[in-house]
């Protein structure tokens, strides 16, 4: 339906679970206008699912093999591959979202919409060690820079092949690659760490082995 009432927004909350769209549309959503109190009242609905107990391990492999099923459809180390490539905004935004849906009942804090919240608050509380969430906070506004400056400039899914010298000087003054030959290196390390703290993270979760 275009719309539907509270009381339905709150049944499909409630019925939402696993690592499905809805859960997911949850993560995310806000009251863009709202009069008298639904906005507060939408807020209500929105913390109480997320927050609702869930098996770590079984949330984790839905997650680790949806992840797969990804990279198996759209594989690539392209460096400016800045969603799908593994470590890219992707990964770190389900790592975010893990973060929520498993500890946000007891850490009302990682209930944030932006990842970077969730990882500050994941990482002021001791839910995640500081470095990690330092460099995965790193590695979400790199990514953010990267994608909004791609989307000015270049058309369709930006590779390698469009890195122009004008956009080089760019993508370099504006992510703080001082020397833009070293970006691609920068842009790959920084990836790596986000992709190693992905599989300790959630991926450690679904093999009963967190760290």
């Amino acid at each position: 339906p275009v719309a539907r009432s509270l009381e339905a927004f709150a049944a499909q909350a409630e019925a939402a679970d696993g690592w499905g769209p809805a859960l997911r549309d949850l993560a995310r959503a806000r009251a863009v206008y709202a009069e008298g109190d639904l906005g507060e009242r939408i807020e209500e609905i929105r913390q109480a699912a997320l927050s609702r107990p869930r098996a770590r391990a079984a949330l984790a492999g839905e997650i680790v093999a949806m992840r797969e099923g990804l990279q198996d459809a759209a594989a690539t180390d392209d460096p400016w591959s800045v969603e799908r490539m593994p470590g890219g905004l992707l990964d770190a935004e389900t790592i975010a979202r893990f973060a929520q849906l498993t500890d946000g009942g007891r850490t009302p804090g990682l209930l944030a919409r932006d990842p970077v919240a969730v990882f500050e608050a994941a990482r002021d509380c001791g839910r995640m060690d500081a470095d990690a969430a330092d460099e995965l906070i790193e590695a979400v506004t790199l990514w953010r820079n990267m994608r909004g400056i791609l989307r000015l400039t270049v058309e369709g899914t930006p590779t390698g092949e469009d890195a122009t010298p004008a956009l080089k000087a760019v993508m370099g003054r504006s992510c703080g690659a001082l020397v833009f030959e070293s970006f691609d290196e920068t842009v790959r390390d920084v990836a790596a760490r986000a992709a190693a703290h992905f599989d300790s993270l959630v991926g450690g979760e679904a093999r009963g082995t967190p760290r």
